[in-house]
């Protein structure tokens, strides 16, 4: 799970760093990972769960090959409403 918690964290630090565009959790409607490892899915599904609480957005989890950056060894993308 460490390493997904440090992704989160991570992201979370993203969103703090430029408030006018960070996008709460709540307005999340979907979200596609691509992970190199899906080994790792249970603790990223944990991580998932504790950081959405029952009211989680759509997701799809994908093991792929490569990513485009080296050393990266996982992709989010995410959608949001906002009104």
């Amino acid at each position: 799970m460490g390493r997904w918690q440090e992704v989160y964290q991570h992201a979370q630090a993203n969103r703090q760093k430029d408030r006018e565009t960070a996008l709460s959790a709540n307005r999340k409607s979907s979200s596609l990972f691509l992970d190199m490892d899906m080994s790792e899915f249970a603790a990223m599904n944990e991580v998932y769960a504790r950081s959405f609480g029952k009211n989680r957005p759509a997701r799809t989890t994908v093991q792929v090959t490569s990513l485009p950056t080296p050393g990266l060894r996982v992709e989010i993308d995410a959608v949001a409403y906002i009104p």
